[in-house]
């Protein structure tokens, strides 16, 4: 492997990663990224820093409970996140903003029982 920058994807599912926070993956070309079954329970803020170019994310399977406003905000290629089987009870006004790409969303088999307003509206790009 000559650069790991020139890995388009990258498949994490069940490793368990430690803590069980989502790592961060600062300055990645990473077109595909498949964190489930992973017992991820948070994301922290800038999780996604640097991963412009990521199309798909996946983070079914893990343990998240909630999820900050705009944490998805830095990926603005974004085209299918998945978030099924997960403990997501809420689903927080701007959670997608700067998904401008936005085509396939999966909240499949949480226990969502609220939707703020402003959970689905994405403001267009500046």
């Amino acid at each position: 492997m000559k650069n790991s920058t020139q890995i388009q994807s990258s498949n994490l599912c069940s490793v368990y990663l430690e803590p069980k926070s989502c790592p961060a993956f600062a300055n990645r070309n990473y077109e595909e990224l498949w964190l489930y079954k992973n017992q991820i329970s948070e994301i922290e803020a800038g999780a996604f820093r640097g991963l412009e170019q990521l199309k798909k994310l996946s983070l079914s399977h893990n343990e998240l409970s909630s999820l900050a406003a705009g944490i998805f905000s830095d990926l603005p290629k974004l085209e299918r996140l998945d978030l099924s089987q997960n403990k997501l009870t809420e689903i927080q006004s701007h959670l997608l903003d700067g998904l401008y790409s936005l085509k396939d969303l999966s909240f499949w088999n949480n226990k969502i029982t609220t939707l703020h307003p402003g959970c689905f509206s994405t403001p267009s790009p500046t």
